[in-house]
């Protein structure tokens, strides 16, 4: 029998918002498939309502009208383990540490 795979680290670029350069809160993945923090992309959006063109801050593909803003659950899903089960790489490493052993 085989050993078990190994599971390999995360990237926490994988898990951070354009804007905010941040972890995702709220993920939403709009049409062209990036995905931002909800506050992150309304707050860019609200910038260009007067335009009535909208586009992805990363890619600069335009949406008319402004795209119905859906959760992504997998995303979601993912970020607030802070259990074993994941291992996260670089900064986001010591965060993840530090609030799994302050719960």
């Amino acid at each position: 029998m085989s050993p078990p795979a190994q599971q390999s680290p995360l990237d926490e670029d994988q898990f951070c918002c354009s804007v905010c350069l941040e972890l995702l809160k709220e993920p939403v993945t709009i049409y062209c498939g990036h995905s931002y923090c909800r506050g992150c992309i309304e707050g860019c959006w609200d910038q260009e309502q007067e335009k009535g063109e909208f586009s992805c801050p990363q890619c600069r593909e335009t949406f008319i009208p402004r795209p119905v803003l859906r959760r992504n659950n997998m995303l979601a899903e993912v970020i607030p383990e802070t259990s074993g089960d994941i291992s996260w790489t670089g900064r986001w490493k010591k965060t993840f540490l530090h609030t799994a052993t302050s719960k």
